[in-house]
């Protein structure tokens, strides 16, 4: 009975200490890179991207005292500087290692846009290679 408690409380460490699980499905990678992006986490979000995009993105050139411009200037951008209250998915497809999620945000000021955030699948998981805006 004297090593259950410990055992416990190791769980209970192991659980809090590691936080939640990376996103496995296109879905939860795209419903991660919109949280992460609209709370200002840039760096983080772009670790969502392919890696050829994250580099387009990251690198501003002409702006080496901000390497984040770009994507900072999009994300705030499409995520109407933090306000969005709700990703809700319309459907995804998928066709061997690439796929696409349609999502609608559902922003602070009460309107709606819709976006396709096409992914290709990579040994590190999957990554969005391109998302696209209705107008």
């Amino acid at each position: 009975m004297r090593g259950r408690p410990t055992l416990l409380l190791l769980l209970a460490f192991l659980v809090t200490a590691c936080g939640p699980a990376a996103p496995t499905t296109p879905t939860e990678v795209v419903r991660e890179y919109c949280r992460l992006a609209n709370a200002g986490q840039y760096p983080e979000a772009a670790r969502h991207l392919d890696p050829v995009l994250a580099q387009a993105l990251l690198i501003a050139p002409g702006a080496p005292a901000s390497p984040l411009t770009l994507l900072e200037t999009e994300g705030r951008r499409w995520t109407k500087d933090g306000g969005i209250t709700d990703v809700r998915l319309l459907g995804q497809r998928r066709d061997g290692p690439a796929a696409v999620v349609d999502v609608r945000l559902r922003y602070r000021d009460g309107t709606e846009r819709t976006a396709a955030f096409a992914l290709w699948q990579t040994a590190a998981g999957w990554r969005i290679a391109s998302n696209g805006f209705a107008e």
